[in-house]
């Protein structure tokens, strides 16, 4: 005899369709807040650069 496999109850299987869609936002914001931080870092050592260049 072949063991089927056999679904999950209807409650968990609308649970799990979920999991993906948070995995998907969360992956979102991480990716904004990584470009966020780059964003700052560029624009912060741009500042020192233009500092040290207009020292005398």
């Amino acid at each position: 005899m072949t063991a089927k496999r056999q679904l999950p109850p209807r409650l968990e299987r609308r649970a799990s369709e979920k999991l993906p869609e948070t995995a998907a936002a969360q992956r979102s914001l991480t990716f904004a807040l990584v470009m966020l931080a780059c964003v700052i870092v560029m624009l912060v050592s741009g500042g020192i650069v233009l500092f040290v260049m207009l020292q005398p």
